[in-house]
């Protein structure tokens, strides 16, 4: 929370749009997986300065960037981002090593940074919906088939509902469209969606 209000902070300070402040919580919100938040994770100090400029790229073998993660003004403090394993053009990058170039006032270094994927991982693609009444999503499936749950959670972490458990899903593009009862109160829903070892955890608004 409180690394949530000083990045808010910062995107108010700087009059950056909303969508900058949405970025910046993705880019510092640590996977489950510890392991895996271990592997991608790209720590800084900003300690000498009231605030300043923060470049980081991902490099690949050759040295070459792959990734332009972010260049934008920090605050003083400590700071915690994690890479999502994509390049600059939205794709997951091959499994392996690589490294990060990160400048943050008088500071450069290189540092490595790995790659690792579960099985599922790569194989859906999601696009959140802006339906309120009835929260909606895309998922597109890019191997053939693959064994897919769905649940959905209130913000207290209970179960409200399971669409379906272990359901074979062939390749292309779906969508999950959810009429929830009557009982249902409007608000944030957390959504897990689970492709063979993996789940992706994604938030949809009700709203009656």
């Amino acid at each position: 929370m409180r690394l949530q209000i000083l990045l808010l902070s910062l995107v108010v300070f700087l009059n950056l749009p909303a969508m900058a402040y949405e970025n910046l919580v993705k880019l510092t919100t640590p996977p489950l997986d510890t392991a895996e938040a271990r592997r991608v994770r790209i720590w800084f100090p900003i300690e000498n300065h009231n605030f300043c400029q923060v470049t980081v790229n991902i490099l690949n073998k050759s040295n070459r960037v792959i990734c332009h993660l972010i260049k934008r003004q920090f605050f003083r403090g400590y700071y915690n981002l994690y890479w999502d394993k994509k390049d600059d053009s939205g794709r997951f990058v091959e499994e392996g090593k690589y490294r990060y170039l990160i400048s943050y006032c008088e500071h450069k270094d290189i540092k490595p940074i790995i790659a690792q994927y579960k099985k599922g991982e790569r194989e859906c693609k999601i696009e959140l919906g802006k339906d309120l009444k009835n929260p909606t999503f895309n998922y597109e499936i890019k191997t053939d088939s693959v064994i897919i749950s769905l649940a959905i959670y209130n913000n207290r972490g209970k179960l409200v509902f399971q669409p379906f458990v272990d359901s074979l899903v062939t390749r292309g593009k779906h969508t999950f469209v959810w009429h929830p009862d009557k009982d249902i109160r409007a608000g944030n829903y957390t959504f897990k969606l689970r492709v063979f070892d993996f789940v992706n955890i994604f938030e949809l608004r009700y709203k009656k």
